[in-house]
């Protein structure tokens, strides 16, 4: 007989157990990580904009390598156009960091917004028990957004860096919630019968 998705869940469980400790210190580092990432959120910011830049050059050419490679193929131009304008936007950004921060947030901002207006009309229209939910997703993304907007320029220099720190707090937090349901579960997989009951 296969073991049920509450069995299988249960053996992955156990078989973390020995881990415990270095998904709790990894956890704990993330947190610390993020805590520090949104105090110093102008320092995060530039870090990964200058950080996406450098991806975007040496993503760029890998792709022109890519082209020459494959001289012989019907789309050698699309990619070796493709591969340059992706290096020379990494390069753009490298050299004016700033600016990019600017624009990259502002980016976010109508990102959010339209995405708050989406959630927002449509959960006109979804069941009633989700409607709430993705009204006041729509919102917050509204509020989020013009706020953004609003100190525009100026929160370009610190809002990436703050989303950044936000999200590697809560991972950090995810997985120490795993790390205590890890030294909370069972044993062994002997034991599964037992606990799925």
């Amino acid at each position: 007989m296969l073991p049920s998705s509450t069995e299988i869940h249960l053996i992955g469980f156990a078989n973390l157990k020995g881990a415990f400790k270095q998904i709790l210190a990894l956890g704990i580092l993330l947190m610390v990580f993020g805590l520090v990432a949104t105090t110093y959120a102008a320092v995060t910011t530039l870090v990964s904009v200058l950080v996406f830049g450098w991806l975007m050059i040496v993503g760029g050419g890998l792709q022109i390598a890519h082209a020459f490679s494959m001289r012989i193929w019907g789309g050698f131009f699309i990619d070796l156009l493709a591969g340059v304008l992706t290096a020379v936007g990494g390069l753009i950004i490298i050299a004016n960091p700033l600016a990019a921060e600017e624009a990259l947030t502002l980016l976010i901002s109508m990102f959010l917004i339209l995405g708050g207006m989406f959630r927002f009309l449509v959960g006109f229209t979804a069941p009633f028990q989700i409607r709430l939910w993705l009204v006041l997703h729509g919102l917050i993304n509204l509020f989020l957004g013009f706020s953004i907007w609003q100190q525009w320029p100026y929160s370009g220099h610190w809002v990436i860096g703050l989303f950044v720190g936000i999200d590697m707090f809560f991972n950090g937090l995810s997985l120490v919630m795993l790390a205590m349901a890890v030294k909370n579960g069972p044993d062994e997989p002997e034991k599964l019968s037992n606990a799925s009951r």
